[in-house]
């Protein structure tokens, strides 16, 4: 996306990152409610609404590329905030996920190692989608890779269904 608002709406650097607010808005408050729903209800909802409201973002952002106007700007930004929302639903449970499948004294190391893979599936995932982008330039790439987002997030959604709080016989 900020390819797309800086090469494809030729937005400055400085409005590009602005155009992000609505992303970061949720992860300053919604982190609090998310532990708490986490508390009671345990990680599985949190992590299925986290992946299911970021692959809703990111096809609010797919429909409305390539619009203009003050409409469209309006949507982008709203997908942007519920893309925000699914962030801070999925890192608070995603963590608690983890750190609550392991023996205490462990703990620190399985947080550092989910950090770790979260970084570098960030990465992959900038590498990957920029190469999509860059195969289709404009806003056919920009669209491309929306979907392969979307697609991604939607496959964790599923696997969040299918893995988080089930517990194994042993």
């Amino acid at each position: 996306m900020s390819l797309h608002f800086q090469q494809g709406l030729g937005y400055t650097a400085m409005a590009a990152g602005l155009a992000f607010l609505p992303l970061t808005l949720p992860t300053a408050f919604n982190p609090v409610y998310t532990g708490r729903l986490v508390a009671k209800k345990g990680p599985r909802i949190p992590s299925i609404l986290g992946f299911s409201l970021m692959t809703v973002g990111a096809l609010i952002q797919l429909a409305f590329v390539g619009g203009d106007g003050a409409t469209h700007y309006a949507l982008t930004a709203a997908g942007l905030l519920v893309f925000g929302f699914g962030v801070s639903f999925a890192i608070p449970s995603l963590v608690t996920t983890l750190v609550s499948s392991v023996p205490k004294e462990q703990a620190g190391i399985a947080s550092g190692a989910l950090n770790s893979a979260r970084q570098t599936g960030a990465v992959v995932g900038v590498a990957v989608l920029g190469s999509v982008l860059h195969a289709s330039p404009g806003d056919s790439g920009t669209k491309t890779a929306l979907a392969v987002a979307a697609a991604a997030l939607a496959a964790g959604a599923l696997l969040a269904v299918g893995y988080i709080g089930r517990r194994t016989a042993q």
